[in-house]
């Protein structure tokens, strides 16, 4: 797997940002994520590794349905 700044240097959208985490990515869209082409696909290729996306609000939702009584 190449390192994120890999797909930072990809980036020519000043709107787009990415930070990594351990074992994950965090994009920041600060002009919304309608119009970027940070796709998963550009990621993929940029870190020549596969990975999936979650919509923040759905991973609260997620964790609020699991979470004991």
């Amino acid at each position: 797997m190449k390192t994120p700044s890999a797909l930072q240097a990809k980036i020519r959208h000043r709107g787009e940002a990415v930070a990594a985490g351990p074992r994950r990515l965090y994009p920041c869209y600060f002009d919304g994520i309608g119009t970027s082409r940070l796709t998963a696909a550009v990621v993929e290729r940029a870190l020549s590794d596969p990975g999936t996306a979650r919509n923040w609000n759905t991973l609260r939702r997620m964790a609020e349905l699991t979470a004991p009584a």
